[in-house]
């Protein structure tokens, strides 16, 4: 661009010269002024002139009537009537508004104030200057419009009022000046059009520049008709469409600059018929949307010195022609969709001085004939495909001040020559593939006006070098993040006294932070992130008195230096995470791309104590919040997210930051009140404290923050109150609103309808309530609406239809009614529908399938009804799917569709009334499902084989139809499964052997089926099987002991099969079961000492088998047991007494079996029934209600000593008298019968039924069982497992309870 200045310049002053010479040859000073000759009018305008201006200098000193005006400083005069013809102030520093009384110099023929301070608006009394001809003001600090009465001064050739602050439009007057050779009103505030007739008239015109306006609307096509035009600026302004063709077709135009309007459109003409402009020697249409092929045209151009055209959509390979321009200086290419390599011509060029083509997705090796531009001063190839290693010619530019070639591909070791030349300023190379070491930094540490060394996300390895510290003093940037750096961090650092910005991020760094630190004054930003940086934080740190940005997450902080944190503050930065490896986020974003066109950045003035932000977040650091920052009244930017600080946020901390503008403690454990000090920042805009313990009601004041953007308050879970209504809610720059996670309650808040910028509406999870409201839907921004949770009430509002960019609609679990309104068709733009659990009735709409966007599709748990639309999923775009427990009904045809959405992950109908087979399409769905759920519907038939085609399925579950057949065995092939559940259905055949292939496998529910045969063995395999549930089907043999040695399992379920034999005797290795069900087999033999290793068993059921032996002594150590069941067994010996300490036991059953001895006292046995005991009669003891005998007391010793010498005698005197008596009673004894308790004869003969068996007779005592009914209750028939027909009485409530009372148990 030097050389672009260059020109402009050489204009300037030749207009200057102009200007001077033209005040020459027009005006001279005469020694002697007479009066009465219209003078006395000059001079009184020039006094009024002068009043209104201050003048600190005394510049116009002598402006007195001491001397004659013509003398005055700046004033000529004509010779002949000594009137004022010429007013040059140039460079002259005064103050003040331009007098309108300057209007009645009639004679004034050029008027150049220029940078004279002056300001305030054109005055209109300037029409009057009819013999005016040079109008200059440029370089002020004018405002206001350009006056139309400029229009009168026909006679004028300059107008030169650039660099100021006027505004308003173009006026339409201005063509009316014929004589124009001069336009110059660059950078003001010019807005609207260009008038299209605007230059029809002025056949002289040379110079043209309205550039760095903003001015729009189409470039008049009239300024092509421009036959003398050199000089055509319309830069930086907002013009749109396509250029006129006459502007590419003239022949003196040597400056054409159109560049940043960002509107400008079409193809530039390429051949010589459509672009002739011989004497061209500057072309800018840089940031606008120009596209086709870089113009051919400029081929012919043999004058050119700069192309500037990047930031467009030129397309197609870089010329070869280009290397025929002798005279360029300037190239710039960059930010276009160029393909291929950089052309080897291209080093013909030998006066180019600049060359950028970063940006241009060029690919390929740069050519060796680049070497040849040895008068090479920036070099611009970043962000392209480039590949190979740098070129070591590149340490023989002599001149080169700029390299920038980051974001290639460039790989291998970087040239330690680079730098020789000790010319380099600004130096990136990141984003590469370069490793090695960082020896090349040595010979870079010797360019005496470095400013940037960035040598981020590369792969360079080792240590950090002492050498950086020998970096000149201009050295302001430096970047080696996201590299392989190890070792601490070099002392020799604080050498950089000048270091602004350094970054050192996401390394593998140790050490600490050194304290040596403390001497780089200058630093604004420190990043140390994502390393393994230990320690505190030195206090040190507190002496950055300009630090701005500091940020140390992702580290191992142990917690931050108390001096440090009071002297600055906690605060944040944007980068909250290690960047990828990927190249594409290597592209996003690069350190140089932080200085805009490419110039170095100013710094702006150090001041003490002007800490701005600080990170520290994501970290380790615990305890309270120093109450210390409230210090910090320059405070700008805090975030302190992810720790562990606890306690509350003072009151009084932001009392005295005014200048705070982002405030985070998101994800802390931080609680009490929300400070009502935060209400009062005036100009915060990001506020998170979500996530934390906050509780109680929001600071009213927090709802009235005229610059708040983003309000999180979200996930704290005990914030309550009501929100206020919209009298005192303000909150007019509202972008992003999340409350959700929290006990808010009333309406919604009214306040919102008035946000007109608001995103997202994050409120779920509350305590809402009313209905949807409609204002909702005119929010025309609005992106995400998640009102989940809550207690609404009513139907959708059809005005949410209006909301035409909606991605998120989250209505789930809010009691909603009615049906989808129609007007929900309009949200094209819907990613995530969430309406499940509501009451939403009426048919599934069919416009849902015209989402073309839609992923997520969540209407389960309503009322829905009748078909699911088979057009569902058509656009492929659904990605989670779920319309289970409604009532919807007919064939899966729908199925069809939805499987060609090729990221789908869950496919859910369950819970609705499905009928027919399982098609073989679901066979086709993508590899990406994972969840397919079909439980609870009407399905029939087999399963298909087509399933195994789902490789990457992990939850299948279809049970609870009628499906039959067998597994097949390509599902033992589908070796992601975590969950397969076939359960509640007429499937039959074995288990398949291959069962053990699943090895992925948690949950295997096959109960309540017809399988048969034996178990196999490879279900020892399923090594991170837990839930194991076999239960209900017609399975044989013995239990495999490998079953008992896989230690996740938490659940058996083997109950009501026909599995026989003894249990293993090593069975203890299941670690973690908690429940055991191996009821209603015919298991027998002892159980084994091995279950008192199952220390986390709470369930245990042995019932209905033939196991015998006393319990194990090692079942003292099941003292989780909450139900222990061993019913109807052989089991034999006495209870034991441990059962009574087991206070988790809340129900046991040891009825029929061969018990004897005491029943325990206390625990379990407290409250037990008889029918936890009944069928052992050998019990004794007990409570007394139970009915058992007392237990036999033993007798004394010494008793027995006495019945030694008793015994014999009291024998023979009952041997004569038994011998009597049987004589007497032998009569009798042939007439009476043996004697039994009637009660105990009834439970010797009679079977004791469960109340499982009974529902199960009695069809769950169906009235087509009933055989009658009395006043004491009903007799219904029903038929046992075995095949026995019974009769059961039900007994009526009353006295079933009056039997209760008397424990008598259940009455039937």
């Amino acid at each position: 661009m030097a050389t672009s200045i260059m020109i402009t310049l050489l204009l300037y002053l030749w207009f200057l010269a102009s200007i001077a010479i033209a005040s020459i040859a027009i005006a001279s000073t005469p020694d002697s002024v007479t009066a009465g000759n219209g003078s006395d009018t000059d001079v009184t305008a020039l006094l009024a002139f002068k009043a209104q201006l201050a003048d600190p200098r005394g510049v116009l000193s002598n402006w007195t009537t001491a001397t004659s005006f013509c003398h005055w400083f700046g004033v000529s005069c004509s010779r002949r009537r000594a009137r004022v013809v010429a007013l040059v102030l140039h460079d002259v520093p005064l103050q003040g508004s331009i007098s309108p009384h300057l209007g009645n110099l009639s004679f004034l023929t050029v008027l150049n104030l220029t940078s004279t301070g002056l300001t305030g608006a054109i005055p209109a009394d300037l029409g009057k200057l009819h013999r005016l001809e040079v109008l200059v003001f440029r370089r002020n600090s004018l405002s206001g419009v350009i006056p139309p009465v400029v229009g009168n001064l026909t006679r004028l050739e300059v107008v030169d009022m650039g660099h100021n602050s006027i505004s308003g439009q173009i006026p339409l007057e201005l063509q009316k000046l014929h004589n124009l050779t001069h336009i110059d009103f660059i950078t003001n505030y010019l807005t609207g059009p260009l008038p299209n007739d605007l230059f029809s008239n002025n056949s002289k015109l040379q110079y043209l520049d309205f550039g760095n306006n903003s001015l729009t609307g189409t470039l008049p096509y009239s300024v092509g008709s421009l036959g003398m035009l050199q000089h055509l600026d319309f830069q930086a302004n907002h013009f749109s469409g396509p250029v006129p063709t006459t502007i590419l077709n003239m022949s003196k135009l040597q400056i054409l600059s159109l560049g940043g309007n960002w509107g400008l459109t079409g193809t530039i003409p390429g051949n010589n018929n459509t672009f002739n402009l011989p004497m061209l020697q500057m072309i800018s249409l840089f940031a606008n949307r120009f596209t086709g092929q870089i113009p051919l045209g400029l081929a012919n151009c043999k004058y050119i010195q700069i192309i500037s055209i990047g930031e467009n959509s030129f397309e197609g390979p870089v010329p070869t022609w280009l290397s025929k321009l002798p005279d360029l200086l300037l190239l710039d290419l960059g930010y276009n969709n160029l393909i291929g390599q950089i052309p080897s011509a291209l080093g013909n060029i030998t006066n180019l001085v600049s060359l950028g083509l970063q940006s241009c997705t060029l690919s390929g090796l740069i050519p060796q004939e680049l070497g040849q531009l040895q008068q090479l001063n920036a070099l611009y190839l970043d962000h392209n495909h480039f590949t190979g290693s740098i070129p070591t010619f590149f340490a023989n530019f002599s001149e080169l001040q700029v390299f920038l070639i980051g974001a290639n591909s460039f790989t291998g070791s970087v040239p330690t020559a680079l730098g020789s030349s000790r010319s380099i300023e600004w130096f990136n190379i990141g984003g590469n593939y370069q490793e090695g070491s960082l020896d090349f930094l040595a010979t870079l540490s010797n360019c005496q006006n470095i400013w940037e060394v960035g040598f981020d996300l590369n792969d360079f390895t080792g240590k950090l070098p002492d050498y950086v510290g020998n970096f000149s003093s201009t050295l302001i940037n430096f970047f080696a993040e996201g590299n392989k750096l190890s070792g601490e961090l070099p002392s020799t650092l604080s050498n950089l006294s000048n270091l602004v910005w350094l970054d050192i991020s996401n390394n593998q760094l140790t050490g600490t932070i050194p304290e040596s630190i403390k001497l780089m004054d200058k630093l604004q930003l420190l990043n140390l992130s994502g390393n393994s940086l230990s320690g505190s934080i030195p206090r040190q740190i507190g002496q950055l008195w300009n630090l701005q940005t500091l940020i140390l997450n992702n580290n191992n902080f142990s917690a931050a230096s108390r001096a440090a944190v009071t002297s600055q503050s906690y605060a944040a930065a944007s980068w909250r995470s290690h960047p990828s490896r990927s190249k594409a986020a290597r592209r996003r974003r690069w350190p140089g791309q932080a200085w805009s066109q490419r110039m170095r950045p100013t710094v702006s003035p150090l001041r003490r104590r002007s800490l701005l932000s600080q990170n520290v977040g994501y970290n380790s650091l615990s305890g309270q919040i120093p109450r210390e920052l409230q210090n910090l009244r320059n405070l700008r930017y805090i975030d302190l997210l992810v720790n562990y600080l606890t306690g509350p946020l003072p009151n009084d901390l932001f009392n005295n930051t005014p200048k705070l503008k982002y405030l985070n403690f998101r994800n802390n454990s931080l609680s009490g009140t929300i400070p009502v000090g935060i209400g009062t920042l005036p100009i915060l805009q990001h506020l998170e404290i979500a996530y934390n313990h906050f509780s109680g009601p929001v600071p009213e004041l927090i709802f009235n923050m005229s610059k708040l953007e983003m309000l999180h308050l979200g996930g704290n879970g005990y914030l309550d109150g009501s929100i206020p209504g919209n009298k005192s809610f303000n909150l007019p720059m509202l972008q992003k609103i999340c409350l959700y996670e929290n006990r808010f309650m009333g309406q919604i808040p009214l306040g919102l309808a008035d946000c007109k910028y608001l995103q997202w509406i994050f409120i779920g999870h509350n305590l809402f309530e009313g209905p949807v409201p409609a204002w909702l839907g005119k929010l025309p921004d609005l992106v995400l609406l998640d009102l989940e949770s809550n207690n609404l009430v009513g139907p959708i509002p059809s005005a949410l239809g209006n909301l035409s960019n909606l991605d998120t609609l989250g209505l789930q679990s809010c009691n909603l009614t009615g049906q989808i309104p129609q007007e929900l068709a309009q949200l094209r733009k819907i990613k995530g529908l969430f309406l499940d659990h509501n009451h939403f009735t009426g048919s599934i709409p069919t416009f849902f399938a015209n989402f073309s966007e839609l992923a997520v599709f969540l209407i389960g748990a309503n009322s829905f009804t009748g078909a699911v639309p088979t057009a569902i999923g058509s656009t492929g775009s659904v990605e989670w799917f779920n319309i289970g427990d409604n009532y919807l009904q007919g064939s899966l045809d729908f199925l069809a569709t939805l499987s060609n959405c090729q990221n789908i992950w869950e496919v859910g109908f369950d819970l609705n009334y499905f009928t027919g087979e399982l098609p073989n399409y679901v066979g086709n769905f993508s590899s990406t499902l994972i969840n397919f759920f079909a439980v609870g519907n009407r399905l029939s038939g087999d399963l298909p084989s087509t399933l195994l085609n789902l490789s990457n399925l992990v939850w299948l579950d279809l049970s609870n139809n009628q499906l039959t057949g067998t597994i097949p065995e390509s599902i033992m092939l589908m070796d992601k499964l975590q969950v397969l559940n076939l359960s509640g259905n007429i499937m039959s055949g074995t288990i398949p052997r291959q069962i053990g292939h699943l090895r992925n496998l948690q949950t295997l529910i096959l109960n309540n089926n017809n399988f048969s045969g034996v178990l196999p063995n490879d279900l020892g395999n399923l090594s991170n099987l837990q839930y194991l549930v076999l239960s209900k089907n017609h399975m044989s043999s013995t239990i495999p002991a490998s079953l008992f040695h896989m230690n996740s399992l938490i659940t058996v379920d083997l109950s009501q099969n026909s599995l026989e034999g003894a249990l293993p005797v090593d069975i203890g290795q299941l670690n973690h079961i908690d429940r055991i069900d191996l009821s209603s087999n015919r298991l027998f033999g002892r159980i084994p000492e091995s279950f008192g290793q199952f220390l986390m068993t709470t369930y245990l059921n042995l019932s209905h088998n033939s196991l015998n032996g006393s319990f194990p002594n090692s079942f003292d150590k099941l003292i989780n047991l909450k139900s222990l069941d061993v019913s109807y067994n052989d089991l034999s010996g006495t209870i034991p007494q441990y059962l009574a300490n087991f206070t988790d036991l809340s129900s046991l059953n040891l009825s029929f079996n061969n018990l004897h001895g005491p029943i325990p006292e206390g625990g379990i046995f407290a409250n037990i029934t008889l029918q936890s005991l009944m069928g052992n009669p050998a019990l004794c003891g007990g409570v007394p209600r139970l009915g058992f005998m007392p237990c036999k007391s033993n007798n004394n010793s010494n008793k027995r000593q006495i019945l030694k010498f008793l015994l014999p005698s009291v024998i023979i005197v009952v041997g004569v008298i038994a011998t009597c008596m049987y004589m007497m009673m032998r009569k009798k004894a042939k007439q009476q019968d043996r004697i039994i308790s009637p009660d105990m004869e009834d439970v010797l003969n009679n079977r004791l039924i469960s109340y499982h068996d009974i529902v199960r007779a009695t069809d769950n005592f169906s009235e087509t069982n009933l055989l009658g009914a009395g006043s004491f209750g009903k007799v219904f028939k029903g038929q046992l497992n075995d095949g026995t027909m019974v009769a059961i009485k039900v007994l009526n409530m009353e006295l079933e309870e009056l039997e209760q009372a008397h424990g008598a148990g259940t009455s039937y």
